[in-house]
């Protein structure tokens, strides 16, 4: 009997991580984790519009001092 694999790319919150990888290894399989670094993130942010422009500094420490 020939046996098949299939690669799937899944996204789970950290907390299930050690469940999902013992779930595989119980299959047999094999798991590649791949992390993110901060500049994968921080592009990710200014992709999907989540950064504030600011003219200069004096208008950035205005907005941070009323919050």
């Amino acid at each position: 009997m020939e046996t098949i694999l299939r690669n799937f790319e899944v996204s789970i919150p950290e907390e299930f991580t050690d469940t999902l990888r013992a779930f595989v290894k119980a299959l047999k399989g094999s798991i590649k984790a791949e992390k993110k670094c901060a500049l994968d993130k921080a592009l990710e942010d200014i992709e999907a519009g989540r950064i504030q422009e600011y003219p200069d500094f004096e208008s950035f420490k205005k907005e941070m001092l009323e919050l």
